[in-house]
């Protein structure tokens, strides 16, 4: 795998996160239950350290690379309180499979399967809360 390409799988991670990010406080802020607004809370406010420490690492690694902002944010424009757990699946099953596909750092994959664990930990609470009503 080329270096280039290993640059472009980084930023999909960092843009899928951004995006993470402000789905779920535009959800948090949009639901009707209170339990899963607070799961959603849980995972905005601790994602940015993920964020943060992913790209500290991977810089790191490779000093002369710069991160490219993201031109826009994508989140799904629709909101029902079953959406955010569909969304949080799919990030964590696409996040997972490029830790396992990609040609990154050990260092650099442990700490994506780390940002995987809250990712699914936040499913878990979703899927637990939706089903309270």
């Amino acid at each position: 795998m080329s270096m280039e390409q290993t640059h472009d799988d980084f930023e999909v991670i960092i843009q899928n996160l951004f995006e993470s990010q402000v789905y779920s406080h535009y959800s948090h802020l949009n639901t009707r239950s209170y339990a899963i607004h607070k799961a959603l809370e849980g995972y905005y406010e601790n994602i940015v350290e993920h964020i943060d420490k992913l790209a500290e690492l991977y810089m790191g690694e490779h000093p002369d690379y710069k991160i490219n902002v993201p031109d826009s944010i994508q989140i799904p424009p629709q909101f029902s309180d079953d959406s955010p757990h569909n969304y949080f699946v799919e990030l964590a099953d696409v996040l997972e499979e490029m830790s396992t596909e990609r040609d990154f750092s050990p260092t650099f994959t442990d700490r994506l399967r780390q940002t995987v664990e809250l990712i699914r930990s936040t499913v878990y609470l979703l899927y637990v809360f939706s089903r309270l009503k």
